[in-house]
């Protein structure tokens, strides 16, 4: 966690391969990994995730909080931490 620019998707991506190393090792327990494609990487454990934001426009924004919470959350519930965030209304279109 830090701010834009502090390296932190830099640092994830030498870890998993993506960056070639300069420096040091990957151990993954014993293992060292600075050989292995980020492929084999993934293989033994180490695996890297790339963010997504594909939100369907035509959702609003309750049903997208609805969709998230997997049906574990109450309408009650969702409208709470919608206020507390002070998110927009529940039926503005994302």
């Amino acid at each position: 966690i830090g701010p834009n620019g502090a390296g932190k998707s830099t640092f994830v991506d030498a870890v998993s391969g993506f960056l070639p190393e300069h420096t040091g090792e990957v151990r993954l327990g014993d293992d060292r990994l600075n050989e292995l494609a980020p492929h084999q990487r993934a293989r033994v454990g180490l695996r890297r995730t790339f963010q997504q934001d594909r939100v369907p426009p035509s959702l609003t924004v309750y049903e997208y909080m609805n969709f998230i919470a997997q049906g574990k959350a109450s309408r009650e519930e969702i409208m709470e931490i919608l206020d507390f965030f002070g998110c927009p209304a529940p039926g503005v279109r994302i």
